[in-house]
This record gives C-alpha cells, sequence and structure tokens, in this order.
C-alpha cells in the first residue's frame, strides 16, 4: 500500500518538472491580445519582458508601457509606445531621452546566451542608434 502511495507521489512530482517545449509559445488568456489583432497568432500576452545580454539590457512590457533599463541606468526609464502587428509579432515604437526607440518581439525559440534556457520570442532593441538582440518571456 505504502509502495502504491510513494509511487504516486513521485510520478505527480515529477509531472511537475517536465520542461515546456521550447517552440511553443504560452498560450494568451482571453483579453491579452493588443488591439492590433498581433497577440493571437503570436500568443504574446500584453505583460512581458525582454532583455539581452552583453550588454545588458530589459524592456518591461504592460500593454503600451514600457520600462527600459540598463546596467548605467538600472532605476530605468517609463515611456509609452505604439503597438504594431507585424507578420510574425509586434513592433512597440515610442520615444526614451530624446530619441525614437523600437522594440520589436517574434515568435520563436530564443536563449539568452547565458544559460541553458529558452524563451519563446526574440526581441530586437533599437535605442541611440544600437541594434541590440536578445529574448523575451512572460513576467
Amino acid at each position: 500500500m505504502w509502495q502504491r502511495v510513494l509511487m504516486s507521489v513521485m510520478v505527480i512530482g515529477l509531472a511537475g518538472c517536465a520542461e515546456p517545449t521550447p517552440a511553443t509559445a504560452p498560450a494568451a488568456a482571453p483579453g491579452d491580445a493588443t488591439s492590433t489583432g498581433a497577440g493571437n497568432a503570436l500568443a504574446l500576452p500584453t505583460q512581458f519582458i525582454a532583455f539581452g545580454n552583453e550588454p545588458f539590457w530589459s524592456v518591461r512590457v504592460d500593454g503600451q508601457a514600457l520600462h527600459w533599463s540598463s546596467p548605467d541606468n538600472l532605476d530605468g526609464l517609463d515611456f509609452v509606445a505604439r503597438v504594431e502587428a507585424m507578420d510574425n509579432g509586434r513592433r512597440y515604437a515610442g520615444e526614451l531621452e530624446g530619441a525614437a526607440v523600437t522594440l520589436s518581439i517574434s515568435a520563436g525559440p530564443c536563449s539568452d546566451g547565458m544559460s541553458d534556457a529558452l524563451h519563446p520570442w526574440t526581441a530586437r532593441w533599437q535605442h541611440q542608434g544600437r541594434l541590440l538582440q536578445g529574448c523575451a518571456r512572460p513576467l
């Protein structure tokens, strides 16, 4: 009897350790898609984080409200962006520190280069004449 209970507990515990398939983006909850319609095809929620390494940067997205930070500016800066549909994702365009910025998110697995973790989306951040590559994941 105890062996069956122990085996059941082990099977349930191991089921929680299964890795998600990296090529499959998490499904968006109803109402998560932006008005552009790109959210449904991409399954990108309205809240996520995009980030990159060497140089380190991150952009936290909450609808049209974005928060950029880097090691040079740990407190970061808030800005509002227009959300545009792309064939395979979304583009967030706005202004930061007096310059145009763009965050482009595309469906597809992404490795951050620093860990073995795979993330569901790739990210491209254009800021002050620089194009930086990275990944994105749900918050």
